[in-house]
């Protein structure tokens, strides 16, 4: 039996002791190829309100250029401290007209270089659109400490493919003052 991977090579398929096909993790196949990066501050960040175009949080920029698009599998957020105000967290597309790198994007292959993806914790955006809104609430109040919240994971699953020319950025409803951590986890994909 063969069949064609992504890049139209026939491989042959290989069976369990069932005789059913076995599979790798997508993900794995793409770590181990060089296509998967990921990305995240490496310190809490201060984020602006809504989509702000002097926005500042984590984002993945695409650059014109590229010749690829970037598939997201994942985005993840920290609360690290009470945040100033309640609000909603969520993703948005928008260009950007002066991204430079903010945070190192590591590869999926650990210490892996060659993405053509910035990763960005402020820069200045134009036409924003939000895509995905709810993905999760913040703490916020008369307490001092926040209890264990643990990490918040969306798991996009190649839902969002970003082309060259724009970006994939964090929302958060309101300002909230360095109480936070993002990460991303992408795909390579040749045009």
């Amino acid at each position: 039996m063969y069949g064609k991977d992504r890049d139209g090579i026939a491989r042959a398929l290989t069976t369990d002791k069932l005789g059913v096909v076995s599979t790798r993790n997508v993900l794995a196949d793409a770590a181990m190829e060089g296509r998967l990066f990921s990305a995240a501050n490496q310190a809490n960040v201060t984020t602006t309100a809504a989509m702000a175009t002097t926005w500042t949080g984590l984002g993945i920029y695409n650059p014109a250029a590229s010749g690829k698009d970037l598939v997201f599998h994942e985005f993840g957020w920290h609360q690290e401290i009470v945040f100033n105000t309640e609000g909603g967290i969520g993703l948005f597309a928008a260009t950007s007209t002066d991204a430079a790198v903010g945070v190192a994007v590591q590869g999926g292959k650990f210490k892996r270089v060659g993405s053509v993806a910035i990763a960005e914790e402020a820069c200045t955006i134009a036409g924003p659109v939000l895509l995905r809104v709810g993905l999760g609430s913040s703490m916020e109040g008369a307490i001092t400490t926040v209890p264990s919240l643990g990490m918040n994971i969306y798991n996009i699953d190649g839902s969002i493919i970003i082309p060259p020319g724009y970006g994939l950025w964090s929302y958060t409803f309101a300002i909230q003052t360095s109480s936070i951590l993002f990460h991303y986890v992408w795909e390579e994909i040749d045009i």
